[in-house]
């Protein structure tokens, strides 16, 4: 049988490691909240700003996973404003483009990495960051 100081001891040590576990738990769930909203403004009011109005997107969903590395963008719709191409010589003018999803995996916060990902029709792709 243990000695009670020996039991305490365990538990002590016990609560602290679940303790951790919880913290960095919640704590990858609020950063990876905070991703998503930072994304979605990103794409959704920068674009818009930085053509002059030209083009909008809209984003339906976002999922960013820090343990697994991974990003996914789903349901995306990029507009343009056809009357802002009015005298506009534009090589990329369309009226709606709608993609399924795109996603991307094997990131790392700590380190520049090569973006890898597929897209909603199975290709895969390479880029360098």
């Amino acid at each position: 049988m243990r000695k009670p100081l020996e039991t305490t001891a365990i538990k002590k040590l016990a609560v602290i490691i679940f303790g951790v576990m919880l913290f960095l738990f919640i704590g990858t769930m609020v950063v990876d909240y905070w991703l998503e909203d930072k994304i979605r403004k990103v794409i959704e009011q920068d674009l818009p700003a930085q053509t002059d109005g030209i083009y909008s997107v809209r984003i339906g969903k976002i999922n960013v996973s820090l343990w697994l590395g991974s990003i996914k963008i789903k349901d995306i719709e990029l507009r343009s404003d056809s009357t802002q191409f009015a005298g506009i010589n534009r090589a990329f003018n369309f009226r709606s483009i709608k993609v399924e999803s795109i996603s991307a995996n094997g990131f790392s916060v700590s380190r520049s990495t090569p973006v890898v990902g597929t897209t909603s029709g199975g290709r895969s792709f390479r880029g360098e960051p």
